[in-house]
């Protein structure tokens, strides 16, 4: 055994001979779409951490696709919060609050629908909406893309990178 050593002073060192550095736990991933059969006007979407894409499509009904990266030998998938009450759809990850999980979002939407996002440090894109109570985002410290936004914005980064592009209306932004 050839080791290499750097000396630091008050630094200590110490090498168990055999013993393999931690390795991270095997990670399934999941994925589902579904098809929301309700109207809908208006999105909120709490992510644990997960990326969040919000994009319009040529849709009658939202489209909703899940990526859910979980631990098989923790348990099975955590469940996904989905409802739909008065035209707004709501989802979530709030297993992922106390397991090692992640659910990464994309929504298709048709134009007009207004969003709301919540990462906490995930990454988030939002693209083509023009709800008309407007869009709201909060990443945590995760990147926000914002692209072809119509009607108010407020965005929240935290510290996290910010990138607009054709964004008409009011807009409010804290990095």
């Amino acid at each position: 055994v050839a080791a290499a050593a750097l000396a630091i002073p008050g630094a200590r060192l110490f090498i168990l001979a055999g013993t393999p550095w931690p390795s991270p736990p095997p990670i399934t991933v999941t994925t589902r779409t579904i098809t929301v059969p309700e109207p809908v006007t208006g999105l909120t979407v709490r992510s644990g951490g997960g990326q969040v894409r919000v994009q319009v499509g040529q849709v009658g009904q939202v489209q909703v696709t899940e990526q859910v990266a979980y631990d098989r030998k923790a348990g099975p998938a955590p469940a996904v919060a989905e409802s739909v009450a008065g035209g707004q759809l709501s989802l979530g990850d709030p297993a992922c609050v106390s397991t090692n999980c992640s659910v990464d979002f994309t929504v298709t939407v048709p134009s007009a629908v207004s969003a709301t996002v919540d990462t906490q440090g995930g990454p988030a894109i939002i693209s083509g909406i023009s709800g008309v109570t407007g869009t709201s985002l909060n990443t945590d410290g995760g990147a926000a893309v914002i692209r072809q936004v119509a009607g108010p914005l407020t965005v929240s980064t935290s510290g996290g990178p910010l990138t607009l592009t054709d964004v008409a209306g009011s807009l409010r932004a804290d990095t």
